[in-house]
């Protein structure tokens, strides 16, 4: 029986076509930024591929092998952490294929999204690797990160963790404001627990497209938080003189927090 094969390139899909032509099944799929993944009508995007969780999941959870000659990476007008794209972006990969038990072949130069020209808009993607001094699972790691913010930020945020969604809350007065309500996406994977940010205050009003995704991911002794695609609510110069730099001191202490215990 032949393997169904993907391939993931920079290049057009069509330029494969005489060289697939009676061969055996091979998919391919052109990377492309998140932006242009969304402004493409939906039935021209089955031949397009982006850092979009799901998507890859789905994508291999129909192959036997994933060949990879461009990887998918977030993007973002403002990045946190940009040495640690692609580690997380191969990470995630990884566990795309151990999750579908899919083989995934990268190959010797393999292009990333510094290699291809991104859409210009006001994202963010914030990216952290850490050392782990135990051993624990994505889920534990984000319901820790979660009980720790009322503690860091002296009781000005509030949160709420349930099994499908995250919820960040400001008091004011008797009143509480939303900041940020996450929810969680399937797969949900022992090693990567990933939530879309759906609505609050610091993130534009979302409709059926996310405004930004929030993942854990344990690869060996290591964490990787991603913060991936955020639409923030606040102008752009004030996000990066505020939000911006708080989101990365705050991420900053955390990585400590995990390092030291």
């Amino acid at each position: 029986m032949s393997k169904r094969e993907v391939l993931f390139t920079s290049l057009s899909p069509d330029l494969f076509n005489p060289l697939i032509k009676n061969r055996q099944p091979i998919m391919v799929y052109q990377v492309v930024p998140l932006s242009h993944y969304y402004i493409t009508e939906p039935e021209k995007r089955s031949k397009y591929v982006t850092f979009k969780w799901d998507l890859l999941y789905n994508i291999f959870e129909t192959a036997d092998r994933v060949w990879i000659e461009a990887l998918p990476t977030p993007e973002g007008s403002l990045i946190q952490g940009s040495k640690n794209v692609t580690p997380f972006s191969q990470r995630v990969l990884d566990a795309c294929s151990i999750f579908t038990n899919t083989e995934v072949i990268y190959l010797q130069k393999v292009k990333t999204r510094d290699n291809l020209r991104p859409h210009r808009h006001r994202s963010v993607t914030s990216i952290q690797s850490m050392k782990l001094t135990k051993t624990t699972d994505a889920n534990e790691c984000a319901q820790d990160y979660i009980n720790w913010l009322p503690t860091v930020t002296r009781g000005l945020v509030q949160t709420t963790f349930t099994t499908c969604s995250i919820e960040m809350n400001i008091r004011l007065g008797k009143s509480h404001i939303t900041l940020l309500r996450l929810t969680r996406t399937q797969p949900f994977t022992e090693n990567l627990a990933s939530y879309a940010v759906t609505e609050g205050l610091l993130t534009k009003s979302a409709t059926k497209i996310p405004t930004g995704y929030f993942q854990f991911l344990i690869h060996r002794q290591h964490l990787f938080t991603a913060l991936t695609h955020f639409q923030p609510a606040l102008w752009w110069p004030i996000y990066r003189c505020t939000q911006g730099p708080i989101h990365a001191l705050v991420m900053h202490l955390y990585k400590k927090r995990i390092e030291t215990r």
